[in-house]
């Protein structure tokens, strides 16, 4: 009776869990490498023609995404304020993009490693690492990776909500964490995404199988 029990408080348990993710279809995505959220609008590396793509999507209803400047071979993204980063997938390194200049242009930062996963929140950046499958973090000033906890199997990556969200490939489900320590908590499914970003409350996710953007609040 125990067992029993027990079982049944694990199936509500992890019913619970599930229940609070739930992706809606918000429009498309393309060949999305990763994405990245600020100041109300979406980010978007374009896998097969190399562009980052933007798209407004704060007040607005419909996604409509506009070529902004060549990606050269973005893996990951991530965004804080006015400053957009990513790890690109050929040479290793981190670039950053002043969204506020008024001459977009890629400027290296430092090195990236063999990146799977990115994020920035507080003047951090976080990344995970594919080979070691360990989260580092660095300030965004200066790029000195320390070791910062496990990351698991993850593809996906973003921050907010004084949380970490990632998205387990093998699995295919959504975990959180909080920032300060990592501690990874199953959320819910994740399905093929193959970039999530954070803004307001929400999670957006580019589905890599479908090519189309979904959207689910944020636990």
């Amino acid at each position: 009776m125990r067992n029993l029990f027990l079982f049944l408080f694990l199936f509500v348990f992890a019913f619970g869990i599930s229940a609070q993710v739930n992706w809606k279809l918000v429009g498309t995505a393309g060949y999305t490498a990763d994405l990245a959220c600020t100041n109300g609008k979406l980010y978007g590396a374009n896998e097969k023609d190399n562009v980052l793509y933007v798209a407004q999507i704060k007040g607005k209803s419909e996604i409509v995404w506009q070529a902004l400047i060549k990606a050269f071979d973005v893996a990951e993204l991530a965004a804080e304020g006015d400053f957009l980063y990513a790890a690109n997938k050929k040479d290793g390194n981190l670039y950053v993009l002043d969204l506020s200049a008024a001459k977009l242009e890629w400027k290296l930062l430092g090195t990236a490693g063999e990146c799977v996963g990115l994020a920035a929140i507080n003047g951090n950046i976080y990344g995970v690492n594919g080979k070691d499958n360990k989260m580092y973090v660095t300030s965004a000033t200066k790029i000195e990776w320390k070791v910062f906890g496990p990351a698991g199997d993850c593809i996906a990556l973003d921050a907010g909500n004084g949380k970490l969200y990632a998205v387990n490939g093998k699995e295919g489900q959504l975990y959180s964490s909080p920032i300060d320590k990592i501690s990874w908590k199953l959320e819910g499914k994740a399905g093929s995404s193959a970039g999530i970003a954070f803004l307001d409350g929400k999670i957006y996710g580019a589905n890599s199988e479908d090519g189309k953007l979904y959207v689910t609040q944020a636990p």
